[in-house]
């Protein structure tokens, strides 16, 4: 895989591939009836709190970016405390990001990378909620810029675009082989008839992420933060 630090490497045939990744494993998701959906997302979330594999950065965030837009209510609020936990020990205890080093991603930093990289893909589809750690993500922004220098900013600032978007941007939410997958009181779940199941055009319904007051509010109050913490 190509390194995710290098822009020449990341236009190889082989970024082509890691493109191709995420929508691959959205698929295959969309296909599992709910006990096997929960068991691969449950392997999936230990092998990222578990594993690093920097020359992956790029393919398992754009694979998590799927999987949160695809069920947010379900996964974002598993994945966001565990990033969040092991973002802080990275810095407060490895002192990762805290060497100012140019465009060079030291060794010690890759680890921060890995995570920072998953945590803004994820966010950038979490949609409304991210309104239900609306503290955490301010404060986590804060700290990263408090104790972060170098190349580690521009994922930094990343985190910030991608909270911004995820609230401020219409879009769609549905992209299950069935409608209502993740809904509990609507009681549906994937069988071999909905593989290859051709729909009606007139019976297809899409669910839309709109903008609401408190997301607006929300991201002014984050933006705000993040533009007075720069003048001061």
């Amino acid at each position: 895989l190509p390194d995710p630090s290098s822009n020449k490497q990341r236009a190889s045939q082989e970024s082509n591939v890691i493109m191709l990744l995420s929508p691959t494993f959205s698929a295959i998701m969309a296909s599992l009836p709910s006990d096997l959906y929960e068991t691969v997302l449950s392997r999936f979330l230990d092998f990222i709190s578990n594993n690093v594999y920097y020359s992956a950065t790029d393919a398992i965030a754009l694979i998590c970016s799927t999987i949160v837009r695809d069920n947010p209510q379900g996964v974002f609020p598993r994945i966001f405390p565990m990033l969040k936990a092991n973002i802080e020990t990275e810095i407060l205890e490895n002192g990762a990001g805290s060497v100012r080093s140019g465009s060079e991603i030291l060794p010690r930093d890759r680890t921060l990378i890995w995570y920072l990289s998953i945590l803004n893909m994820s966010l950038s589809n979490a949609y409304e909620e991210v309104l239900n750690f609306k503290k955490e993500i301010l404060e986590l922004t804060i700290f990263l810029r408090d104790h972060t220098k170098g190349s580690i900013i521009f994922h930094v600032s990343n985190a910030v675009h991608h909270a911004l978007i995820s609230l401020s941007l219409t879009m769609i939410k549905d992209y299950g082989i069935i409608p209502d997958r993740f809904n509990k009181i609507a009681g549906k779940d994937v069988t071999l008839k909905n593989w290859g199941e051709k729909i009606k055009s007139q019976d297809l319904k899409f669910e839309w992420y709109t903008i609401s007051r408190e997301g607006i509010e929300y991201a002014f109050e984050l933006y705000k933060a993040h533009v007075e913490k720069s003048l001061t």
